[in-house]
């Protein structure tokens, strides 16, 4: 019931709402989530950037071997590898995003 009275507190009825603390909450939390989404991805891109320079070097080095087709299953073995190695650590973050987004919301402790 103190939640419902203090919602009346925060947007009175009858009264404009706050379009520029609206966009500019949408605006930061935006932000926020593509670093987040950039955080949680990182680890993935570099392993396949770095996995498909050293195709490309192995492709130069020995050009009639056929190195994108031999090495497919040891890029999908690496990225499952990864993902294994950092899903603790990316779920920690997004917890951790999660809970400040609801204490900026005001409904969280």
């Amino acid at each position: 019931v103190q939640g419902l009275a203090a919602s009346y507190a925060t947007l009175p009825p009858g009264d404009a709402l706050p379009w520029g603390d609206m966009a500019e909450l949408l605006a930061r939390l935006a932000d926020q989530a593509f670093g987040l989404g950039l955080r949680l991805a990182a680890p993935i891109l570099l392993v396949s950037v770095l996995t498909y320079l050293a195709m490309g070097v192995l492709n130069r080095l020995m050009p009639t071997f056929q190195v994108f087709f031999i090495a497919l299953p040891l890029q999908i073995l690496a990225a499952f590898a990864t993902v294994m190695l950092t899903f603790a650590a990316g779920l920690l973050a997004f917890f951790t995003f999660f809970e400040d987004g609801l204490k900026s919301l005001g409904c969280g402790g």
